[in-house]
């Protein structure tokens, strides 16, 4: 996979989402459905399946970047209470 493709950046992420959204002739029977908070997206299993592993690593980039940045909160956190 060129490695270019698969960093975490606004482009791939809008170009991955843009060819996994059903085209306007598709039949959407089958769509994963997603509700937002602002829209909404029909999202075509085929696609989906065709870039599992760009989302599943940038899945895995997003939550790890959580952790790390909880558990610095927390041990700051724990820094002021015991000192």
């Amino acid at each position: 996979m060129n490695e270019d493709k698969i960093k975490l950046t606004d482009k791939n992420v809008e170009t991955i989402l843009i060819s996994c959204l059903f085209g306007k002739n598709e039949d959407t029977n089958n769509a994963i459905k997603v509700e937002g908070i602002v829209n909404n997206f029909g999202f075509n299993p085929d696609e989906l399946k065709n870039h599992e592993e760009e989302i599943y690593l940038w899945w895995w980039l997003v939550i790890s970047g959580l952790h790390q940045r909880m558990e610095q909160c927390l041990i700051s956190y724990i820094s002021r209470i015991l000192y």
